[in-house]
């Protein structure tokens, strides 16, 4: 990601002008807003997994933290979808084996 940057529209009446001039960039470490009512109960530990969700990549099942499911609008498709979790252990199993078999030079 050291050659690219993520940009996004921040709406001005939220913000007044000297917050949004911060908003208008993003660099390696990033910025993340989230709103809705609930959040006031949101960790930080939870803005992983949020991430995830938002961008359809399926949460480690070992993550500490939930999905903020409060922040999305009630119908969007946010809303609706599934969280999906990945089998951490299963994972490693088969990336177990895979090294197994490539020291046996069978793949």
């Amino acid at each position: 990601m050291d050659e690219y940057s993520i940009a996004s529209i921040v709406i001005p009446q939220i913000f007044d002008n000297r917050f949004s001039i911060l908003c208008n960039n993003y660099d390696y470490y990033g910025i993340f807003f989230i709103s809705g009512p609930g959040i006031k109960n949101a960790k930080i530990i939870d803005v992983a997994p949020t991430i995830l969700h938002l961008f359809n990549i399926s949460i480690p099942d070992n993550i500490d933290g939930r999905v903020l499911t409060e922040c999305f609008e009630e119908d969007s498709k946010l809303a609706k979808r599934e969280i999906v979790f990945q089998d951490i252990e299963k994972i490693e199993k088969l990336k177990d084996k895979i090294k197994r078999l490539k020291k046996e030079q069978k793949i």
